[in-house]
């Protein structure tokens, strides 16, 4: 399979796309040329694609923890605590997204990922 038709994540992990491709793999999605849900063209889970589509802010958070092998609320934690070292103070955006990510119910989850 050539790099152009490999998923959107696949490729970000190996270094061959950019966050800022993510559109353009959405795009090409859109044109109709393939027959996988979006999530899956793009090498997300359900749950994964359904928490960007909720708040964006969480795609480059998602990358990261996938090129890492770290949970997601693992890597919001972990940047919470790096943040607040730095500032020596609370970090707003991040804790708002992993409190997000905590409260969600799981039949929210799948709705909203489907």
């Amino acid at each position: 399979m050539s790099s152009k038709r490999k998923p959107f994540v696949e490729q970000y992990i190996a270094g061959r796309a950019a966050i800022r491709d993510f559109e353009k793999f959405v795009e090409r999605w859109h044109l109709g040329r393939s027959s996988l849900p979006l999530h899956q063209f793009l090498g997300f889970t359900r749950q994964e694609y359904g928490w960007i589509v909720e708040k964006p802010e969480l795609l480059s958070v998602i990358l990261f923890a996938r090129k890492s092998g770290t949970p997601v609320k693992e890597v919001l934690s972990f940047s919470i605590d790096q943040i607040n070292l730095a500032r020596s103070k609370p970090a707003s955006g991040a804790s708002r997204l992993l409190k997000w990510l905590e409260s969600e119910r799981p039949s929210r989850r799948r709705a909203s990922a489907s």
